[in-house]
């Protein structure tokens, strides 16, 4: 009875501390909490006080043009511009092409230049740096009045700067690379509740990963993530209702004009999904073209042909070799909410081997 006694104190030792320290860390987010409605009321009086000057600004007359000087009548008009004489061989005879006027060319300022500018206001942005917030300069004036949507973003980071998180500044550790399309309903993190630091992303229309060799943006980072960071995955997400997709189906190897939408760098990049679509078509041949039933069959081949394009990078080769990474394919189901593995095409249940499967 007297271990038990003392099992009981100790528990209610740790059970009193434990509320000691709920209370404190209710306390303190109250404490940030206020803070951050402080200085979104501060922002909001800014913003009222730049909206009336502005509003004032723009009622105020414009000032008078001045006039030009009167033209003095008897005067002798200005001798001409003598006329440069066209120079080269081709100034003998015929019309010459310096009779037709220049297209306006824009001129960069030189590099000298430049440098001699940031040299100038280094200082200023460094010292910006130290502000506490996007909107407030580091004396605590509002020195940013975006519109709505930034405002909105600046707000929400300022809430997630006040709210509690992992210090990030010592360097990241991702587990997982992921290859996700740039649609604004896909966020990896958000969708898998991964806090900063767990996941490398790169995110690109129609979650494309083409060969090795074409394409030096998808390769830099697929490089650093599985050489220098060492993640453990690789993940290709693709999703439903893909307008990425969608696109492929309607403009690759169809004999349509691109241009037509001016989409044209678009167009372009979905042509890496020309064999999806291309097996799309011999499978699903009297289905809508680009309609839901192909676009759905035409989504999971794209991402079975990233995971085979996957391959191809010889250090992910190396790695897959030596069980220190896996690949993997998922389908994110915009519409009912579910996510899906998707299978490598070495692991297609028809039998076929890989290169020679009839849809693939």
């Amino acid at each position: 009875s007297a271990a038990l006694e003392k099992r009981l104190a100790h528990a209610e030792s740790r059970a009193q501390q434990a509320e000691q320290e709920a209370t404190r860390a209710r306390m303190e987010r109250e404490k940030r909490l206020a803070q951050a409605e402080s200085r979104a009321e501060q922002a909001e009086q800014e913003a009222a006080r730049a909206r009336m000057e502005l509003s004032t600004a723009r009622s105020k007359p414009p000032p008078p043009t001045p006039k030009a000087p009167a033209k003095k009548w008897g005067a002798a008009p200005p001798p001409p511009e003598p006329a440069t004489p066209p120079s080269g061989p081709s100034s003998s005879s015929g019309p010459s092409s310096s009779s037709v006027p220049a297209s306006p060319v824009s001129v960069l300022p030189p590099v000298s230049d430049v440098i001699g500018k940031m040299e100038g206001i280094a200082g200023h942005l460094l010292d910006e740096m130290t502000a506490d917030s996007i909107l407030h300069s580091k004396n605590g004036s509002l020195q940013y009045i975006p519109n709505s949507d930034i405002l909105e973003m600046a707000q929400g980071f300022d809430k997630f700067k006040d709210s509690t998180f992992e210090d990030l500044s010592a360097g990241q550790q991702p587990h997982t690379l992921m290859f996700a399309c740039s649609d604004s309903r896909t966020c990896p993190s958000v969708m898998l509740q991964e806090p900063l630091g767990k996941l490398f992303v790169v995110r690109n229309v129609a979650n494309i990963v083409p060969p090795f060799g074409e394409d030096s943006v998808a390769a830099s980072a697929l490089e650093y993530a599985v050489l220098h960071l060492k993640v453990r995955n690789i993940v290709v997400c693709g999703h439903r209702k893909c307008g990425g997709v969608k696109a492929a189906l309607a403009y690759v190897n169809s004999g349509k004009d691109p241009d037509a939408d001016k989409l044209t760098e678009v167009h372009n990049w979905v042509s890496h999904l020309s064999t999806p679509v291309a097996a799309t078509r011999k499978v699903l041949r009297n289905a809508e073209v680009a309609g839901d039933e192909q676009c759905k069959l035409c989504e999971v081949l794209g991402v079975r042909t990233s995971l085979a394009n996957l391959r191809t990078y010889p250090f992910v080769q190396e790695k897959l070799a030596s069980g220190d990474l896996q690949i993997h394919g998922w389908m994110y189901d915009i519409q009912k909410g579910g996510l899906t593995k998707v299978l490598e095409p070495t692991c297609l249940p028809c039998g076929e081997p890989q290169g020679q499967c009839s849809i693939m």
